[in-house]
């Protein structure tokens, strides 16, 4: 699974800072100087990672052409680690104290005699054992300041974000709802609501449900939100809190493309000509906005279908992770994406078609397409989330969604006007 072959998955960071002039000679040097150095069973060190050639761990011969594709720069993330079973050195340290306890006439060793006596026999293991190798694609756009790490542990991310900055001097932006909300072309009053925006209430769903269940229409009138002052996102506690506070959206976003098939039942508009599909599928995973820890998994033919996904969103379990389907024509893009963190896994794209380069450029540019899918229906999303059709008519229609009620033709017509806006806003 990588860049060139096999499903996508990914974590997508933004690369920050102004690419120098010479860059080709200046990346390439870089490379070279921080390459990984293979462990040594004569050091202490148990981890040893650094760059090597893409889809290549054992190669670290660099030269622009194994580095740089068109406009991409291509790596390889490697890490060693020694890997040695705890009960075989647990076994052997027994032995070793017993025959030295008996030699000595001793009954017990010290602490640092038992620690200097476990790490001989770890040293003198490794000269039996081949560490663990392992290697991650990394595939930047240095036109889109885009950068797919084809990898999803935090330990991972952390030892390759912080390689990469020590290497080419630029930080690094892990992906998140707040990210993708800045990038969706928001204006400055929608950015200021953004930060204030309180979680889906259920509660308050159910009140406005009662109303149009009495005949009374939601209104459909945007008021301007009210002036906030907020601190830059140059400030990093604020934006560290930005950042975790907003995490709920991505949550909302897969209930949203979930319960948008159950109740519009269209196609949504997402560019010029652009009408697509969507649904989700395979296994769901469902986690507590009050305890992380309460978990819930279904799967089957239609996992989001079922009185079991139901009941948990109706007792606030929302889509934690959740398969996606977007489908134009016979095309389809499909994919799993982690909600709080927007990493994606599983990822499928349409087929290549050309053979050209064995069809990299082409399952390039359709790896752009996934990512860009994704960006205008999260951008889609949140126009109609920072409107007050969320709370006069979406709110309403997911409460009476999970209480198994008949939506009121009201909130219907809210949602289709809703739907209706949206495809106009992206026909522009």
């Amino acid at each position: 699974m990588g860049v060139r072959r096999g499903s996508l998955s990914f974590t997508r960071f933004r690369v920050k800072g102004d690419l120098p002039k010479d860059l080709r000679r200046r990346f390439l040097d870089a490379v070279r100087l921080r390459q990984f150095a293979p462990l040594d069973v004569n050091e202490e060190a148990m981890e040893s990672s650094g760059w090597c050639v893409m889809e290549r761990p054992f190669d670290l011969e660099f030269h622009e052409g194994n580095l740089y594709f068109d406009r991409y720069v291509m790596l390889g993330f490697r890490v060693d680690k020694w890997r040695i079973p705890g009960t075989l050195v647990k076994a052997q340290l027994e032995d070793e104290e017993q025959r030295l306890l008996g030699r000595n006439g001793r009954v017990r060793l010290g602490r640092a005699e038992k620690g200097d006596l476990r790490q001989k026999i770890i040293m003198k293991l490794r000269r039996k054992i081949m560490p663990n190798a392992r290697s991650f694609d990394i595939l930047w756009d240095l036109d889109g300041e885009t950068l797919l790490f084809f990898g999803h542990s935090a330990k991972l991310l952390l030892d390759f974000s912080a390689c990469f900055e020590k290497t080419f001097g630029f930080p690094l932006e892990e992906d998140s709802p707040y990210f993708s909300a800045m990038r969706s072309g928001l204006s400055s009053s929608l950015k200021r609501q953004l930060v204030t925006l309180d979680p889906l209430s259920l509660v308050s769903g159910r009140k406005r449900l009662e109303q149009a269940k009495k005949g009374t229409a939601p209104r459909t009138v945007d008021k301007p939100p009210p002036p906030t002052k907020t601190k830059g996102d140059d400030d990093p506690d604020a934006l560290i809190e930005r950042i975790e506070t907003t995490r709920f959206l991505g949550s909302e976003f897969l209930l949203w493309i979930w319960l948008y098939g159950a109740l519009i039942e269209d196609s949504i508009s997402l560019g010029k000509q652009d009408d697509w599909s969507m649904w989700i599928d395979g296994a769901l995973s469902l986690e507590s906005v009050h305890d992380p820890a309460e978990k819930v998994s279904v799967r089957g033919a239609a996992p989001a279908a079922s009185n079991e996904a139901r009941e948990a969103v109706k007792n606030y379990k929302f889509p934690a992770r959740a398969r996606v389907i977007l489908r134009q024509d016979e095309r389809d893009f499909k994919f799993v994406l982690n909600a709080s963190r927007f990493s994606f896994s599983a990822g499928d794209i349409p087929a290549v078609l050309t053979q050209e380069d064995d069809g990299l450029l082409e399952r390039l540019h359709l790896l752009e397409e996934l990512l860009a899918l994704v960006d205008r229906l999260f951008a889609a999303f949140l126009q109609l989330r920072l409107s007050n059709f969320w709370q006069d008519a979406w709110e309403p229609a997911i409460a009476a969604w999970t209480d198994e009620a008949r939506t009121p033709p009201t909130l219907l017509q809210a949602l289709n006007k809703s739907v209706r806006d949206l495809g106009r806003g992206a026909k522009r």
